[in-house]
């Protein structure tokens, strides 16, 4: 079947004609400028018809690519905290970040990474046709892989995989109980011994392969008496897992106003942080809930009950 069918059908849209033509639209994705204090972030939301298309093509197609096991972010099964975790009972630590990595990744560099690691993949033969020029408008917009779009974060992590693997080698070839991972654009490296800054140039030269830079305003060596932090989660001195006390005192003053104060409160964004906290550090989840227990009901199960009898009034 013709891929452009395909897809159509299995988005179950009638008109193939009018599929083609939004799909081939420069305005098949809009513009959003989203302001985070003083920083401005840039992403291209896909039309509904375009975000339909790229998620049956993330479920039927992308879904087979594996990406390296070094890669923790936007994957069923892995997390910041499962990422962290591969850095305990290291001491010293680097953090690497990827300049402008989503809109640096092109194309062709991508389809012949799907070709050369996943050659018999069904992906790899929609990308070996003649002209799968459609299959790149769907993921694409305006030559580039757009934040915004449903199936870039997955290609963000399958982009580097070859890359991945190269640095691990390198990692633990070289660096004493070396531990390599990846969130994105972010990379972490860790050591029981100082870290050499030679490493960096040799991950400069790898990442000109994949048409990517180093931001260099943003390269840190640390190590544990610094208060390491790695994608937003601190490794103490005494190799435990917790969340900076900005992200704590957040959490205890949602709790206070919800539980004490009776406010009105956002119970999805609450129980985010109370479940991200039990997930972190489950020292200060089980402080948090013996100071704010009641009458023997536990911080946990006070919310619990302030959500359904607000569910219920």
């Amino acid at each position: 079947m013709d891929i452009i069918k395909e897809i159509a059908e299995g988005c179950l849209l009638s008109s193939l004609t009018r599929f083609q033509k939004v799909i081939q639209s420069p305005r098949s994705h809009k513009r959003v400028v989203l302001k985070n204090k003083d920083k401005e972030r840039v992403i291209y939301v896909p039309s509904r018809i375009v975000k339909m298309a790229q998620r049956y093509v993330l479920d039927h197609y992308l879904c087979e690519l594996t990406p390296h096991k070094c890669c923790f972010s936007y994957l069923k099964g892995k997390s910041t905290v499962l990422m962290a975790e591969q850095h305990l009972n290291n001491n010293y630590f680097l953090h690497l970040d990827i300049k402008h990595y989503f809109d640096s990744m092109d194309w062709d560099v991508f389809k012949n990474i799907v070709l050369t690691k996943y050659p018999d993949t069904k992906m790899s033969l929609i990308l070996n046709e003649k002209d799968p020029i459609i299959i790149k408008m769907i993921l694409t917009f305006r030559n580039r892989f757009r934040q915004g779009s449903v199936t870039s974060p997955y290609i963000s992590d399958l982009y580097l995989v070859e890359f991945d693997e190269l640095i691990e080698s390198y990692v633990s070839k070289n660096v004493p109980n070396g531990k390599y991972t990846r969130y994105s654009d972010d990379i972490v490296i860790s050591s029981t011994t100082r870290i050499g800054s030679e490493i960096i140039d040799y991950i400069r030269l790898a990442l000109k392969k994949y048409k990517l830079r180093l931001n260099y305003s943003k390269i840190e060596f640390f190590n544990v008496l610094d208060k390491a932090t790695i994608v937003g989660i601190s490794i103490t001195k005494d190799n435990r897992l917790t969340i900076p006390t900005t992200i704590k005192k957040i959490i205890k003053r949602l709790i206070y106003y919800a539980l004490e104060k009776k406010e009105k409160c956002n119970y999805n964004v609450l129980y985010g942080y109370i479940y991200y906290l039990l997930m972190c550090d489950p020292l200060y989840f089980n402080y948090l809930q013996n100071k704010y227990e009641r009458d023997g009901v536990l911080m946990l199960d006070r919310v619990k009950d302030l959500e359904k009898n607000a569910n219920n009034s």
